[in-house]
Parts: C-alpha cells; sequence; structure tokens
C-alpha cells in the first residue's frame, strides 16, 4: 500500500486507495498563473488576429489575402518551433525554454510596432 491507507472494497476486499496528488503550494500556484499569462498572450494574439486585420487592411494598403496570410504564417511558425520547444525542454528544462520564449517574443513584438511595409511582419 501507499503510505499504508487502504480501503475495504464492496465484497470486504480491503484494497489500497488511490495517491494523493502532492501539494505544491504557492510555487505551484505561481506557475499556473504564469503559463496562463504566456498562453494568453501568445495564443490569444494569435486567435484574435481576425480583430486586427481590418486595422492592418487600412494601415497597409495590402489585399486581403496578403494580410491574411501574416497570421497564417504566424500561426505555422508557432507550430513549426514546437517541435524543437519540446526537444529543448526536455534537454534544458522548461524554465530556460519558458525564458527565451519570452524573450524572442517580446522582441518580435516590439520590433513588429516599428513596422512600415507589411512584409516586414513575415519575419
Amino acid at each position: 500500500t501507499l503510505g499504508g491507507a487502504t480501503s475495504t472494497g464492496v465484497l470486504g476486499v480491503t484494497m489500497p486507495s488511490a495517491p494523493r496528488a502532492p501539494d505544491g503550494g504557492a510555487a505551484a500556484w505561481f506557475r499556473v498563473f504564469v503559463y496562463w499569462f504566456i498562453s494568453a498572450g501568445t495564443l490569444g494574439l494569435q486567435y484574435m488576429f481576425g480583430l486586427l486585420l481590418v486595422d492592418l487592411l487600412a494601415e497597409y494598403g495590402q489585399g486581403r489575402g496578403y494580410t491574411a496570410a501574416v497570421g497564417s504564417v504566424g500561426t505555422a511558425c508557432m507550430e513549426f518551433v514546437s517541435i524543437f520547444t519540446g526537444w529543448l525542454i526536455v534537454k534544458l528544462g522548461e524554465r530556460p525554454v519558458c525564458f527565451l520564449g519570452a524573450v524572442s517574443g517580446g522582441v518580435g513584438y516590439l520590433a513588429s510596432a516599428s513596422t512600415t511595409q507589411l512584409w516586414h511582419l513575415f519575419f
């Protein structure tokens, strides 16, 4: 039995109880909050691209298909990079990879604010 905990089944047979999940405390809840915040920032921007499309069309004056391709390419890049991200998490751990992703994402968001042509957003 796990920790000596047992329970009596329907037929009177003693069975081990299911193990209790460990309590991570405040550190675990902080990690949940941080991962939620990161997901909201990255996935939220990808999923709300349709709302940005109208402003991007007005700002850059390009066609709808070309402008919409920015969001599609961004989503495709995010999904493609996830293959390598999983490998990096196994090799380096989740904290350094998370930090690297936050820094690269932040730099990308800041760089996108200074674009003058639509094709700049593809990089």
